[in-house]
């Protein structure tokens, strides 16, 4: 029975995972109904469940977060979350790809820019801005 322990292990961090992307759900949902107060305590709560999975690597959750700053007025931590968001995406293929995650990075540059804006960086702006005009083409 030497493997009981590690099928335990397994099971265990299999139900973490799966609370952390339930609770992180229910953040995503409360940021497209506006509630942004509401979707940043979920976003934290699924990263404490999974650093793993949700942390400063995760373009997605980094977007989310910097997206809910920002409609909350604190542009400083907004253009943290979104530049990293940012840069994490472009070191990635998927923006290579049409779809979600093409339009999440689009709408995280949007957000960047008006930050920036809100923020008293118009030339920062128009750079970010600039980024969707070098955005690689769609792939199929």
């Amino acid at each position: 029975m030497k493997w009981l322990p590690r099928v335990c292990n397994f099971l265990t961090n299999y139900r973490q995972s799966l609370r952390a992307q339930s609770v992180w759900l229910r953040g995503l949902q409360s940021f497209h109904d506006q509630r942004y107060s509401d979707a940043l305590d979920l976003l934290r709560q699924a990263q404490q469940l999974s650093p793993d999975e949700y942390g400063p690597m995760d373009c997605m959750h980094e977007s989310l977060v910097g997206r809910c700053l920002y409609a909350e007025g604190r542009h400083g931590e907004a253009i943290d979350r979104l530049e990293r968001s940012v840069a994490v995406f472009e070191n990635s293929d998927k923006l290579r790809r049409a779809g979600f995650h093409r339009e999440q990075y689009i709408a995280t540059v949007k957000a960047l820019a008006a930050a920036l804006e809100h923020s008293g960086e118009p030339s920062l702006a128009a750079e970010a801005k600039r980024q969707l005009r070098k955005l690689p083409k769609e792939e199929t």
